[in-house]
């Protein structure tokens, strides 16, 4: 091989002397100084025998590919060498380094130089001790700590040091090593994660149990503000937890992450039951203290439609001689019980479980709602359903039950435009001509609302469409109003109720003496005034101040 090496010489002598014309011929390697590894060349550079015409720049390129940088080639060469165990013989080694000596911009590292153009080998890499932490090599860990004992606290580019490095490949003799050193085994990198938190993330088992036998804080929130316990509940570590439990007294468990939430709140958000009886069992979390927001642990499962949660709750209170019902009549601070939340949530499991538990139909909130009306302005069917099945008793007491605006479940279910439960609803005995506040009947209330189905529907079901509210509207006025189609809704009147019925609501006047008329004229309804002059509306009609629809057409 020795004899050969210097033919290999000339040629790099070669490669040296030979000057390109524009410093755009070069390709220069990455700026960062980590790690050079030599890529396979998959395909040499020829120069074709039509190329001679070519301009310079493209008979150095094939297929769009550009010269390699001379450094990259002579740093190439001494790995190389490095590789094959060239001693570099006087004669070799001093024609290479003369070779080099011409140009300082190409002259190689011998490992005690600075790296040349942002290029060095994994010796002298600074971010080394992050690789050797990961691995687990203790001795070239210790070398490289003995060298430069500052290397303990360099980053990578997520701020992780070698204590990071090594909790997430549950390294412990690295972490042992450290904490000899004096290190810091509560850095936080760029995301607030301590090691703790990394050692979590990754369930590294080991590393958990030494650095929480080592003391390390447990109550550090990072950026999510999360701290250790948070972290492990959302990702639903439970062998993790399981390890976390035997250092149970270094870790407040009923500390509180982002509003104020314990595990136990996150356990229930994210129906991780396995965490929640680990957090109530081994911990001895409890399922009464709320969060900022004043809500339970029972409540978030329950809106959350976390029925396996739910479960391990209610089963905690029987354990501590605390009933069922009395769990699932606990009040959050808006005066819901988890049934409120349940329906809310929408997941049906999650309201049997509440229902079969003892929790009423009929149980009111701070706004007098219940779980009934909170279900018809969702649209849930099958809740309703369901409720009414479970509790036939209370159902005549539901459909009648006003919340503080006065209003049935019926006006909830048409105020959402929700005809289905509507028509459902009326069909189990519910006042189809029930008024709230405003004197609205549902209908009245699905037309201020631009509910036109339920509209449709309560006409079909034989709604009073005479009933005004308390500024004199009718239900004509409302839709004129709002936008509805005049020839459907004059449709529906006329074969459900009659002629007759719908002349009187063309030239009806609200409190301040408006007709339907006057509103079309006003909102430049086109359409709506063509179909009213066609059904016989008065357009001579004055209101309150002496105005017709012409007044308010020539405005």
């Amino acid at each position: 091989m020795g004899d050969k090496m210097p033919g290999f010489l000339h040629f790099l002598q070669t490669l040296s002397n030979w000057r390109l014309d524009s410093e755009d011929d070069f390709v220069h390697p990455p700026s960062t100084p980590i790690i050079t590894v030599i890529p396979a060349v998959d395909e040499p550079i020829k120069i074709g025998i039509n190329d001679e015409k070519k301009p310079e720049s493209a008979k150095i390129r094939k297929g769009g590919r550009k010269m390699p940088d001379m450094t990259w080639l002579l740093t190439s060469f001494q790995s190389i060498k490095l590789k094959i165990g060239l001693k570099g013989a006087a004669g070799s080694a001093g024609e290479l380094q003369n070779m080099l000596s011409a140009d300082p911009s190409h002259r190689l590292s011998n490992g005690d130089d600075k790296p040349a153009d942002g290029l060095c080998h994994i010796s002298q890499s600074p971010f080394r001790i992050l690789k050797a932490a990961e691995s687990g090599n203790l001795e070239v860990f210790q070398r490289l700590y003995y060298a430069d004992p500052t290397r303990l606290v360099i980053r990578d580019s997520r701020g992780r040091t070698s204590i990071h490095q090594a909790a997430s490949r549950n390294r412990v003799n690295i972490l042992q090593f450290i904490v000899d050193q004096g290190g810091d085994l509560n850095i936080q990198d760029n995301s607030g994660n301590t090691p703790l938190h990394v050692a979590v993330e990754h369930e590294s088992l080991d590393a958990v149990d030494f650095l929480l036998d080592k003391g390390v804080k447990t109550d550090i929130l990072n950026e999510k503000n999360q701290a250790a316990i948070h972290l492990v509940t959302e990702l639903n570590k439970v062998a993790v937890l399981e390890v976390m439990g035997r250092h149970k007294q270094r870790i407040d468990i009923q500390q509180g992450g982002e509003h104020g939430r314990s595990a136990l709140h996150i356990a229930a958000i994210y129906d991780h039951e396995e965490c929640a009886r680990v957090l109530i069992s081994e911990f001895g979390a409890s399922p009464k203290i709320p969060c900022n927001n004043g809500y339970y642990p029972i409540h978030e499962a329950a809106k959350n439609a976390s029925s396996k949660t739910l479960e391990v709750f209610l089963q905690w209170g029987e354990s501590k001689g605390c009933s069922r019902q009395e769990m699932i009549s606990f009040y959050d601070s808006e005066g819901n019980v988890p049934l409120h939340s349940a329906v809310h949530g929408g997941d049906i499991k999650a309201v049997e479980l509440c229902i079969k538990s003892g929790a009423k139909i009929s149980i009111q909130q701070q706004d007098l709602s219940t779980p009934v009306h909170l279900a018809c302005a969702q649209g849930a069917t099958e809740i309703v359903k369901l409720m009414f099945k479970m509790q036939p008793e209370e159902k005549m007491a539901c459909l009648s039950f006003c919340d503080v605006q006065k209003m049935t479940p019926l006006h909830c279910a048409a105020m959402f435009d929700h005809p289905e439960i509507v028509e459902y609803l009326v069909n189990e005995g519910a006042d189809i001509n029930a008024m709230d506040k405003e004197r609205r009947s549902p209908m009245l209330l699905a037309a201020l609302r631009g509910g036109w189905r339920t509209v449709h529907m309560l006409i079909r079901l034989g709604a009073d469409i005479n009933i005004r509210d308390v500024n004199k509207r009718n239900v004509l006025h409302l839709v004129v109003m709002n936008g509805g189609r005049l020839e459907k809704f004059a449709s529906e009147v006329s074969e459900t109720k009659s002629k007759e019925s719908l002349l009187q609501l063309l030239n009806e006047k609200d409190i301040t003496g408006c007709s339907p008329l006057h509103y079309a004229s006003r909102e430049g309804h086109i359409r709506s005034l063509e179909n009213l002059i066609r059904l016989g509306a008065c357009i001579n009609l004055k209101n309150n101040n002496n105005e017709s629809p012409l007044h308010f057409a020539a405005r």
